[in-house]
Order: C-alpha cells, then structure tokens, then sequence
C-alpha cells in the first residue's frame, strides 16, 4: 500500500508482476488488487493484470491471485505493450530490464 501511495502522488509504476514463486501472481485479487485498481481509476489512471483491466475480472474464489501493473495510463499502456512484444518474442520476464 505504501508503494501504491508513492505511486498515486509522485506518478509512475507500481509493478507486482508474476513470476516463477507466484505464477498466478502474488496479489489478492479482493482484499488488494481490486480496491487499489478503483482508487486509481477514479484518480484518472489505470491497473492492469499486463493483459485486462483489474475491475473487469470476475473473481472465482475469496483468494484469487493476479498480477498488478497499477499507474498513470500512459505509464500501464507502456508497461502492457512491452509485456504483449516480449511474450511475442517468448520471454515473459525480460521485458523487466530492457
């Protein structure tokens, strides 16, 4: 929450993306992820899972894990094209450092 904060007055990222511990992501999709994706929502920006909108999921247990890409929309949009290009390529992770 505190990174989200930062996040939400100075602008940027806040990236919680899956990896090889959390395949499904790490977030709470009801306790986390879904109130944080409409506080930023109604300040004009946007979260992301890198592929759909967070408040366009429909969760299927309490404990549902996601990962969050939550920001400026300019800044998520940027993140989600560089995820869609390296998957292309078949990396999922290296778009992280380029």
């Amino acid at each position: 929450v505190a990174d989200f904060h930062r996040t939400l007055l100075k602008g940027g990222l806040f990236m919680y993306p899956k990896d090889t511990k959390s395949p499904k992501g790490k977030l709470r999709f009801s306790f986390e992820a879904a109130p944080l994706a409409f506080i930023v929502e109604q300040a004009g920006g946007k979260a992301s899972t890198g592929i759909q909108r967070i408040l366009d999921i429909t969760p299927t247990g309490i404990h549902d894990r996601l990962p969050l890409f939550i920001g400026s929309k300019k800044d998520v949009e940027m993140a989600e094209e560089r995820l869609a290009a390296t998957v292309k390529k078949g990396s999922w992770f290296k778009w992280l450092s380029g």
